[in-house]
């Protein structure tokens, strides 16, 4: 929902239709963009000194009980007046996106999606036109994307990437194609694990536990060594985000939804350094 680049700040609004805001770090607002309205947007990137949002329309609906609908997955570069396009249509699936990740050359978009019968990631190249799946007609399934054992986040490491595969145990290293080049155990075992963030100065990933599923704590893992560190075994919480300093940044909930409450995490240590409580929810936090 929002993101941090340098001096500017880019937030998702839930306007109608919904806005980008750009701030500085002082929160004034620099400038506002309003992007197509049917399209309910989940994430923001910055890539080589451009801005793209991800999200998903809707189409029919496909269970009517639950009233769950069809949805494409969209990814609009940001004021451009033609830069929108439909990286996956539905097909009587959801393809909402969890996460989205820029490559560290700032060339490929990563999405991850977690939707109606949908998982897996796709790795968009930014270089050509217009974005589309690497693996459009040869995908293992129509409900996963083009690297299937992605499940939750995906983030930049290298020249590839890391990202979570839902289970308790295996982080995923994958090479800028997306395809898994090597395993790492997380430690965590009784965990349906979706949270990751990337150190890159120390080639360090942070994953935190739910606060609903095992509470195994807060984890370091040196991605180069192949090796898992509990750090704490307190903290939980979603929306895992590096802070200032020394710091990791979580939204504490006692669900997979929104919380009233932030808290800043030790690295070193896992320990709460401060916990804001808030008077309304918190979706997303993001520092740097």
């Amino acid at each position: 929902m929002l993101t941090v680049d340098g001096s500017r700040v880019y937030a998702l609004v839930p306007t109608q239709p919904q806005t980008l805001v750009v701030t500085d770090r002082a929160l004034h607002v620099k400038a506002r963009f309003a992007l197509p309205r049917d399209v309910r947007y989940r994430g923001v990137v910055r890539a080589r000194a451009a801005t793209y949002a991800f999200g998903y329309r809707e189409g029919r609906v496909i269970d009517p009980v639950a009233g769950l609908r069809e949805s494409d997955a969209v990814v609009t570069r940001v004021g451009t007046p033609s830069g929108s396009w439909t990286v996956r249509h539905a097909d009587g699936y959801g393809w909402w996106e969890w996460s989205g990740s820029a490559s560290a050359n700032g060339q490929r978009l990563a999405l991850s999606y977690h939707g109606v019968g949908t998982s897996g990631a796709d790795i968009l190249d930014l270089t050509r036109g217009p974005l589309s799946p690497p693996c459009a007609s040869v995908s293992t399934g129509p409900f996963l994307g083009c690297s299937p054992e992605v499940h939750g986040a995906i983030a930049a490491y290298d020249e590839g990437w890391i990202a979570t595969s839902g289970s308790a145990e295996d982080l995923l290293v994958l090479d800028a194609r997306g395809n898994v080049v090597r395993r790492i155990d997380s430690g965590f075992r009784n965990e349906h694990l979706m949270s990751l963030v990337v150190d890159s100065a120390t080639r360090t990933a942070y994953s935190l536990a739910t606060c609903f599923y095992g509470r195994e704590g807060l984890r370091a893992v040196a991605i180069a060594a192949g090796t898992s560190r509990l750090v704490r075994r307190a903290p939980c919480g979603n929306d895992l985000a590096l802070g200032p300093g020394q710091t990791l940044l979580a939204v504490e909930s006692a669900d997979n939804s929104a919380g009233a409450s932030v808290v800043a995490l030790s690295r070193s240590s896992g320990r709460i350094l401060h916990r804001w409580r808030l008077p309304a929810y918190v979706v997303a936090v993001a520092g740097a």
